[in-house]
């Protein structure tokens, strides 16, 4: 990857949107192999999945390609949550998805209060909305099948899991 630094200012929460890798056991190996093999148009930082595995698969505060091209100049990291249908193992994935964007949060010294105003944790969907350069809403269809609110996820970004 080009080693361009960003400014830093969002963490970008993200899901694979992969449908149909749900009941894939190795959908969190095959989604990171197709991004190491198509980095020039998608790659982001880390990738949650397989019952909380945490995999970083770029620096931090470099150029990733996950959210346009102004969300990515200003994403110190971007974080991938690979999907699954076995609720026991997406509880699992979904606690490592927060302490990791809580804790990269922490390393960007941004804020945690998701989707706010200024400096901080963005989804993929407030990207799309601020900039208009791509389309992606995710993570919250996503989060919502697996019984996550917006609410919910807000909360647990602000606070942690419980």
């Amino acid at each position: 990857m080009p080693h361009n630094e960003t400014s830093g200012q969002f963490i970008v929460a993200h899901e694979s949107g992969s449908v149909g890798s749900e009941t894939d056991p190795d959908a969190l190996e095959h989604a990171i192999t197709y991004m190491q093999n198509n980095w020039t148009s998608a790659y982001v930082t880390h990738w949650v999945g397989d019952g909380g595995r945490i995999v970083q698969t770029a620096p931090v505060g470099e150029m990733s390609w996950g959210c346009g091209p102004t969300g990515n100049s200003k994403a110190f990291a971007q974080v991938e949550l690979a999907r699954t249908n076995n609720k026991a193992k997406f509880q699992k994935d979904y606690k490592a998805y927060i302490w990791l964007l809580r804790l990269l949060a922490d390393e960007a010294g941004v804020s945690k209060q998701l989707d706010a105003s200024g400096n901080g944790v963005k989804t993929h969907e407030w990207i799309s909305y601020a900039y208009r350069e791509v389309d992606h809403v995710d993570p919250y269809g996503y989060l919502a099948q697996m019984g996550v609110s917006r609410a919910q996820f807000v909360h647990d970004i602000q606070y942690g899991v419980q």
